[in-house]
């Protein structure tokens, strides 16, 4: 079944009038880091959070939505892009207003592609008030960004409490391709597909079976479509899925059934996304690459991670593969977050336990060998040994493949450039959000540096915001002294950290010595930890969890203090030395555990301000 749609786009200073005065912004939230960039500027009061960020970088320009819910119970979607690589951002724009609430918002989808300058957002919604009618509503630039035409309806289900639960886009090559599964007069999976940028639409119907798409994948030639149907009944009762290749630019597809049986002839399989959207489709040359999730034991959720591939562009597919096979229990993996990707003749896949472990399979030959499963925090990361929302990237600048970035949901980046063998070169682009930051999302540009978009709050008492964030290589040493500028706009509780893992060379035995420069500018009206060793606890002046280095806020004053804690309690110099002024000065500490008396020394400017036996 095909149908054709052309529509013509009205294109007036009236629109673009409407377009610019729809730019909105709200009041800012507290500031978490300066390392990373509140996009979404949410209303400070919990319950109001922005939430289902997207991102994708074309050239130097990155362009991100989100969906923002409002105190009045109004959803939104907002568009915000950079064009110079994430150093500036221009005003949010509002792009739609929910008709559904609840349903149609969720983080699953994907609403936007881009192609060459050309920004082209999908969005499923459903209009109860009108006979229960699904929509889908298609919207574009032309110009980048900079403004965007007014949205066009592409289909609806007719009425009759009907609805569309997601859809997927892409595009590239100046064609466009979305994927949605309908009901109604738009019931089964069924691609809109456009050959023309966007002008027009045509569309074909897939398949009647399934009643969920769960992934898509296109490169302007070929198109893939992921889609399963699931039927609940106290548990997973029937799962099912399938894969449809299309080579003819949507015309037809040639859908191949992937599930399998378990052993009592069940058919439990399905392709999950949990509360986020994982990447289930990735391809290298003619290689074809799928992961979904199979239930064996529907009654003790019992549940495996299954691999598919096709060495021929899809025209046959090998039997699934389970790549867990028993190495973590079937009832402690979790599902949706289970994600794959592959370039030249590597292919990477990771999956979850339910206590944020991370696992990972890969392989050197396209698929046909793979690893048995590895952790992967390995040894050099035994300070963070778990992460939710784990992401694959192969770098973009590696034609072989073997050069693949893994990343989660604290903005931890780890690299490996043998293939996934090993990794090393792990860094935080926040560490302070590592409680409060999830569903990440990164992309690489052309430069090989890295961009993070993410869903954070500083406080658990305050709303989710969309913050975006970026790490690119740092200058060269230079002549001009440099130091680390610490700015808190909005509370003292509020701090900017540099966080050095723990080490063995950190490991002090029974000597140590620390020393900073340091300058408190104006505006300092608080207790201040400049200097931390944290054991676990960062108990700051009161209570030091290793030692530390500090300025105690008194009579409009900053008085140096240092603590340190031993096997027999914490200690802490209160001392004399005071700091009025806007300059800087040398603070350090001494210890030695042998020298007594008074073998534990605070200094000020050279001057020994306080000391005290420690044992």
């Amino acid at each position: 079944m095909k149908k054709q749609f052309l529509f013509f786009v009205l294109r007036s200073a009236v629109w673009s009038i409407i377009l610019l005065t729809s730019v909105v912004t709200y009041a800012t939230n507290p500031p978490i880091t300066n390392n990373m960039i509140n996009l979404s500027e949410g209303i400070t009061q919990y319950g109001i959070q922005d939430q289902a960020s997207e991102m994708v970088v074309d050239g130097n320009t990155i362009h991100t939505i989100w969906i923002q819910f409002e105190y009045n119970n109004s959803v939104k979607l907002f568009y915000r892009r950079s064009t110079d690589l994430g150093e500036t951002w221009e005003a949010p724009i509002e792009l739609y207003d929910f008709l559904d609430q609840i349903n149609y918002a969720g983080p699953e989808s994907r609403r936007l592609a881009v192609d060459n300058g050309v920004v082209h957002i999908c969005i499923p919604d459903y209009d109860y008030y009108n006979d229960g009618t699904g929509k889908l509503f298609y919207i574009r630039s032309t110009n980048g960004g900079a403004s965007f035409e007014p949205k066009v309806e592409l289909v609806n289900t007719g009425g009759g409490y009907n609805g569309f639960n997601r859809s997927y886009i892409k595009a590239a090559n100046g064609k466009v391709a979305i994927a949605y599964n309908g009901k109604g007069s738009q019931n089964g999976t069924r691609l809109l597909y456009s050959y023309n940028g966007g002008n027009s639409f045509t569309e074909t119907l897939i398949s009647e079976e399934s009643n969920n798409v769960t992934d898509l994948w296109f490169e302007g030639t070929q198109i893939i479509v992921l889609h399963d149907y699931t039927y609940y009944f106290y548990g997973l009762n029937t799962g099912r899925v399938w894969v449809s290749i299309s080579n003819d630019n949507g015309y037809s597809f040639q859908t191949t059934k992937i599930s399998i049986l378990n052993d009592d002839d069940t058919e439990r399989c399905w392709a999950p996304h949990d509360q986020h959207y994982a990447p289930k489709i990735a391809k290298s040359g003619n290689n074809i690459h799928i992961i979904f999730m199979q239930m064996i034991d529907n009654g003790a959720s019992i549940r495996t991670p299954l691999y598919v591939r096709s060495t021929d562009n899809g025209a046959s597919f090998r039997p699934a593969v389970d790549i867990n096979n028993g190495t973590v229990g079937g009832t402690h993996i979790q599902t949706g977050q289970e994600t794959i990707a592959a370039k030249g003749n590597y292919v990477y896949i990771t999956y979850l336990q339910d206590n944020a472990k991370a696992w990972l399979v890969r392989s050197a030959n396209n698929g046909g060998t793979l690893t048995t499963p590895v952790d992967v925090m390995t040894a050099d990361t035994y300070y963070l040994t778990t992460v939710w929302w784990p992401i694959l990237t192969c770098s973009p600048s590696d034609e072989s493949g073997q050069t693949v970035y893994f990343g989660g949901g604290s903005t931890l980046l780890r690299k490996s450039t043998d293939g996934g063998e090993s990794f090393s070169n792990s860094f935080y682009i926040a560490p302070i959000l590592d409680a409060d930051i999830k569903i990440p999302q990164l992309q690489i540009d052309h430069n090989e540096d890295f961009h993070w978009l993410v869903q954070g709050r500083w406080h658990y008492t305050y709303d989710y915001d969309i913050f975006y964030g970026n790490k690119k290589p740092q200058p060269n040493p230079g002549l001009v002294n440099k130091a680390l500028s610490i700015e808190t706009a909005y509370s003292p509780a509020v701090h900017e950290l540099v966080i050095v893992p723990s080490s063995e060379s950190l490991q002090f035995g029974n000597q140590i010595s620390g020393e900073v420069w340091v300058k408190l500018l104006p505006g300092c009206a608080s207790d201040i930890n400049i200097f931390a060793k944290i054991n676990g606890y960062d108990g700051a002046l009161y209570q030091p969890s290793g030692f530390n280095l500090a300025f105690d806020y008194n009579n409009g004053g900053f008085w140096a203090n240092s603590g340190i804690q031993t096997e027999q309690g914490q200690f802490i110099n209160w001392s004399g030395g005071e700091v009025a002024d806007n300059l800087w000065h040398h603070m350090a500490f001494t210890y030695d555990a042998d020298d007594v008396p008074n073998n534990f020394k605070t200094y000020l400017d050279g001057l020994l301000v306080g000391e005290q036996t420690v044992t």
